[in-house]
């Protein structure tokens, strides 16, 4: 796998200005208009403390491991590119990302990270706006 990221990286630099700056904007539309989708999406009350639902796949054993196998992985790949959308000068809802990752994985602690996340005024804000835009209440947040 390194060797296909490395030829990935090599056949991109030898790539034009316009075509870089394509990708680059397409990215960032794709990721912007993804993020965008799961947080008009996630339920008002997603950070509050919430009663275990009884869905299908978690009643079904190889459905549950399927089902959270799937968000983990997901998860996985939301995670850095988060992080990576977060260094300045690259485009993309880097915060939102993050906490859209963290919320996709399973983890010790997880709900405290991601509670100290979405209290940040910043992070809050920004996924408020998008929210309102789509004409969905803000999140309700568990305060400490």
């Amino acid at each position: 796998m390194p060797e296909f990221f490395r030829k990935a990286l090599t056949s991109y630099g030898e790539l034009g200005l316009e075509v870089r700056i394509a990708i680059i904007a397409f990215i960032a539309i794709a990721t912007t208009a993804f993020g965008t989708f799961v947080i008009v999406r996630l339920p008002a009350n997603h950070f509050c403390d919430r009663p275990a639902s009884s869905s299908i796949w978690r009643r079904h054993p190889i459905l549950r491991i399927l089902f959270l196998g799937s968000k983990n992985l997901l998860g996985v790949i939301m995670l850095p590119l988060g992080i990576l959308m977060s260094v300045p000068l690259v485009p993309g809802p880097g915060l939102v990302f993050v906490v859209l990752g963290l919320s996709l994985l399973d983890f010790p602690g997880k709900r405290r990270v991601e509670l100290a996340l979405v209290r940040r005024p910043t992070v809050r804000s920004v996924l408020t706006k998008i929210r309102a835009r789509y004409g969905q209440p803000p999140f309700e947040v568990d305060e400490p």
